[in-house]
């Protein structure tokens, strides 16, 4: 082997080095890229959950305020009437 073709093959095996290094770092960062991805997805998730939790505290406390409404309405007209009773 003469001494040119020596460096040759070093450079062939550094190239394929850099290219093996490449490769596996082209899959380190594919593979944090779709850990954050799945992270996000999670956190989505997470957050239409705790909207939907929200979301049902506040129908139930409108239900509520409806049903004591309507129950001061009817005292409301209850009075009325035992008043007008009370005039006629």
């Amino acid at each position: 082997m003469t001494n040119t073709e020596g460096i040759n093959q070093n450079n062939q095996d550094s190239n394929t080095i850099r290219a093996d290094e490449l490769a596996a770092l082209g899959e380190v960062i594919f593979t944090v890229g779709y850990a954050i991805s799945t992270l996000a997805t999670v956190l989505a998730l997470e957050e239409d959950r705790q909207v939907e939790r929200q979301e049902k505290i506040d129908k139930e406390n409108m239900r509520k305020q409806i049903k004591d409404l309507t129950n001061e309405v009817k005292k409301l007209i209850k009075q009325i009437n035992n008043e007008n009773s009370r005039r006629s």
